[in-house]
């Protein structure tokens, strides 16, 4: 581009302002970052030296280090804002005579001057107001998506513990279906038996899989776990159940795979299938049980249904392979989320990082890894945070580019996402997540999180607490975002009752969240237990748990608060 004259780039930089005042990018600093960076630099005269490189260092944060070739967050920054840009001349700045645009294949901006209609004043005053233009409205209606999937027959319906079914709002809300439209339910029970504990393992990773993949066929809810007999009238009863037992032939380890209905028990199928050896078997063994299974537990037919499938059979083409077996690395992870401990972790961390480094074709890999890495950025135990959440986001989209369908890849891209402060990129991913497997009740803990982020706390507990109804045996850290907002309300009572069911639970962040309730109850009770397990769990260190606090909800005065009920016992 050749250098724009003196009065041009005081055009060029009010073209700028007038972006930056739509408020468009307000939500998304790192975009604005962006945008202000390449302008600012293609005005100095320094536009040669715009680069993904260049862009990633000086507007995203990142460290020196960045290597544009295995990081694609410019390139995925720079479709953004190129969509951000285009929605904001088809809308408020439709009458602007100065354009920015950031053509394809470069970062380098372009500013065009527009030829004003001789007639558009008199028409714009004259006519009625113009609807907009679609691309216009993309961000308007950006939290309308689920209602529109659901109009569309995507099926965004939540399982929820009242008498009907639930479908999210536009506001990320639930609200009671107008008709009852409910879904069977499947429960997939603990697969019994096996001779030893790397069986056992084995057995429940193939189960979890089994959950995951039955989760894509929308017309129907799946849980990974037996609801007691003796449940809560709220919750629904399931429909149907799916049973597997360990089985020996005497010449092979086999696993006997069945459906039978929940009232009465009656078999509706049954099958012995050989227990994996390597990657082909596995995937083999996967899509048979689904085949069998969705249309007897849904009667599924139909274009999405048939794509549900052939998604597994890509799957099993692509990673079928009978020389590797990164699936015991899958099954390992589902032992660790089952029965926590360092020494499980370690060896599932070691596995993921090996197999991620010599380029893994098995999306589940990638999405898991990205996850591992998130979680390293909430505890930030080691490295650069900035870093952390990059790797966690590179990993997400490897997931999502070797499998679209793979809600778990979506669901960690926008926690991702939604760390960076990136929070349209993560909405968007959640909506996709929702879409594709409605039925994962950590989703919804996920989402919830995102919208406390926000500061819309009670959107963000009601997402929660629907992943709650969606669990009926819900692990202890679901929990924690609905006594944290207990405590911000000051209702104390509810926030320590909470607390202990955490506790209860056997997850010692509990007593974080019990101590401060206790504390700030001041009615006399003993806060010896929670101070003893507090200290036991966290030593003296206060700054992890607090810092763990800040990173996921993101309020100073929050934080603060629990601060000063914790410095009534504990020297901060």
């Amino acid at each position: 581009m050749e250098r724009i004259g003196e009065n041009d780039v005081l055009d060029a930089r009010d073209a700028l302002g007038r972006i930056l005042a739509a408020g468009l990018l307000s939500t998304s600093p790192k975009l604005e970052a962006f945008l202000r960076y390449v302008v600012v630099e293609e005005l100095e005269s320094r536009g040669d030296g715009i680069s993904a490189y260049s862009i990633a260092v000086h507007a995203l944060d990142r460290p020196a280090s960045f290597d544009p070739q295995s990081d694609p967050v410019v390139r995925v920054f720079a479709g953004r804002l190129r969509t951000v840009l285009a929605d904001y001349y088809d809308g408020p700045g439709k009458a602007d005579l100065v354009r920015i645009g950031i053509p394809k294949g470069s970062y380098r901006p372009e500013f065009t001057r527009q030829q004003p209609s001789p007639s558009a004043a008199l028409v714009e005053k004259n006519s009625a107001p113009e609807a907009p233009h679609p691309r216009a409205r993309r961000l308007a209606v950006s939290s309308f998506i689920a209602v529109m999937l659901i109009a569309a027959g995507a099926i965004a319906y939540l399982l929820s513990p009242l008498s009907g079914e639930r479908l999210l709002s536009s506001n990320g809300s639930a609200e009671t279906a107008s008709a009852d439209i409910t879904f069977p339910i499947v429960e997939v029970l603990p697969f019994l038996g096996g001779p030893d504990p790397y069986m056992g393992r084995l057995l429940e990773g193939i189960r979890q899989q089994l959950v995951l993949d039955l989760s894509q066929f929308r017309s129907v809810r799946v849980r990974n776990m037996l609801v007691a007999e003796d449940r809560s009238p709220a919750i629904k009863k399931s429909d149907f159940r799916v049973t597997g037992r360990f089985m020996n032939s005497g010449a092979a380890d086999l696993v006997e795979i069945a459906v039978l209905e929940t009232d009465g028990g009656s078999i509706l199928w049954k099958e012995i299938l050989v227990i994996p050896r390597n990657d082909a078997e596995y995937q083999e063994l996967l899509l048979t049980a689904v085949r069998a299974i969705a249309p007897r537990v849904a009667g599924i037919s139909g274009i999405v249904q048939s794509d549900a499938v052939m998604r597994l059979e890509r799957r099993r083409t692509e990673l079928g392979n009978a020389k590797t077996s990164d699936y015991e690395c899958i099954v390992q992870f589902y032992d660790v989320v089952q029965r926590y401990s360092a020494e499980r972790e370690k060896r599932t961390r070691q596995c993921l990082a090996e197999l991620t480094t010599n380029g893994s074709r098995d999306s589940m890999v990638w999405a898991l890894w990205a996850l591992t890495r998130y979680i390293d950025w909430v505890r930030h135990d080691q490295g650069d945070p900035l870093e952390i959440l990059s790797a966690s986001l590179v990993a997400g989209l490897r997931a999502v580019e070797l499998d679209p369908a793979n809600a778990s890849a979506h669901e960690y891209v926008a926690m991702a996402y939604a760390a960076m402060g990136e929070m349209d990129a993560a909405r968007e991913s959640f909506e996709r997540a929702l879409t594709l497997n409605p039925s994962k009740p950590d989703f919804y803990f996920h989402y919830g999180t995102y919208f406390i982020k926000l500061g819309e706390w009670e959107r963000g507990v009601e997402l929660v607490q629907q992943g709650l109804a969606l669990s009926p045996a819900p692990p202890g850290w679901m929990y924690i975002p609905v006594v944290v907002d207990a405590f911000r309300r000051d209702d104390f009572e509810e926030s320590l009752r909470l607390a202990d069911k955490i506790i209860a639970m056997g997850d010692d962040r509990g007593y974080l969240q019990a101590l401060a309730a206790a504390i700030a109850l001041d009615d006399g009770r003993d806060k010896t237990p929670y101070i003893a397990g507090f200290r036991q769990a966290y030593g003296e260190a206060f700054e992890q748990p607090l810092a763990e606090m800040a990173r996921i909800f993101r309020d100073e005065e929050l934080v603060l608060k629990y601060q000063r009920a914790l410095a009534s016992v504990f020297a901060l």
